[in-house]
């Protein structure tokens, strides 16, 4: 029922040690859960990037649930996530269940052909003013159990996280394996 309403708009203020030293804080836009293709259409897909791009952020996270099922019309979002504002960090993606429903291929393209980095089980290091942002994304742990596939468990994954300073992110769809 929430999906049919407009997107909630909430601020945290977060201090992080190992982030003294910058100029100004930075601002991280997360947005998640849209599922074009059953809540949102085209018209509400462009009211999303506008709302978006209207943000002043450093990185945008979209965690997953972008789109809904095999009938969305997926091909049709990538020229409107394309204009999304390229961030001073990136514009970062993690699939959600849905996306894999909708079709990881199709998914897939469409988000690199929205200029969006998808982070796949993965880690990324990414500096600012010299501070270091370690990020690290995996996919829905219910792709796995749906199809089989593997993801990495949480603990091991962040084990297996860089060491060295900064701080880091851990981008997920849903927690718990």
């Amino acid at each position: 029922a929430e999906a049919y309403g407009p997107p909630k708009h909430e601020v945290f203020d977060l201090t992080f040690p190992s982030l003294r030293g910058l100029n100004r804080p930075l601002t991280l836009i997360h947005i998640t859960d849209f599922h074009f293709g059953l809540f949102f259409g085209r018209n509400e897909l462009e009211k999303l990037v506008d709302r978006v791009n209207a943000i002043e952020g450093d990185a945008l996270f979209i965690t997953g649930d972008v789109f809904h099922s095999a009938s969305s019309p997926v091909e049709m979002a990538g020229p409107i996530i394309r204009k999304l504002r390229d961030r001073p960090l990136g514009n970062f993606v993690i699939f959600g269940n849905h996306d894999f429903y909708a079709g990881e291929e199709r998914s897939l393209e469409t988000f690199k052909a929205g200029n969006l980095t998808r982070l796949r089980n993965q880690w990324v290091s990414v500096r600012h003013e010299g501070i270091t942002l370690r990020l690290g994304g995996v996919d829905d742990p219910l792709e796995s159990w749906m199809f089989g596939k593997d993801v990495p468990e949480f603990t091991k994954f962040l084990n297996a996280s860089p060491k060295n300073p900064g701080v880091r992110m851990l981008l997920s769809h849903r927690l718990g394996i």
